[in-house]
């Protein structure tokens, strides 16, 4: 009579797919703990990101090994900075036209407000008064000089 099958724990079933889909070799899979194969991984929210609402369901995973996890994500999260910058831009514009029209609404369409904005200080054109016709400032002294005609 054939042996019965034991049953294979979930964690063991996912390793194995892992050092499937990822062309772990046998030998390292061999000397690796089913926890470090699954500590390999990362699972990404795609094709729609978390922050945007999608779910934790399986299809919308992909496994991913951490370093390309990373990276992705990286740009994924500028990319929604970006995104939304122009939101608020596009709120503020629209709120501006609003009040000039005189239709200003009760409250913005957006709900989302950047971060403090980093305003540029404007350099004066002249931090100090011009000098009276005829005069100069000495560069040692700072003080007013009659300028010597040649």
């Amino acid at each position: 009579m054939a042996r019965k099958r034991d049953y294979i724990p979930w964690p063991t079933k996912c390793a194995a797919l892992i050092c499937m889909a990822f062309d772990i070799p046998y030998e390292d899979a061999k000397r690796m703990h089913v926890d470090q194969v699954n500590a390999l991984v990362h699972y990404d929210h795609y094709p729609i990101g978390h922050e945007d609402g999608g779910p934790d369901a399986h299809f919308n995973l992909v496994p991913r090994l951490i370093a390309p996890h990373r990276k992705k994500s990286g740009k994924d999260n500028t990319t929604r900075a970006k995104g939304r910058k122009i939101i608020a831009a596009n709120t503020k514009h629209k709120m501006k036209m609003e009040a000039k029209a005189g239709l200003m609404l009760a409250e913005p369409t957006s709900t989302w407000q950047p971060l403090t904005a980093k305003l540029k200080k404007k350099i004066p054109s002249r931090p100090f008064p011009k000098p009276p016709q005829g005069m100069k400032r000495s560069l040692r002294s700072g003080k007013l000089e009659k300028v010597k005609l040649k």
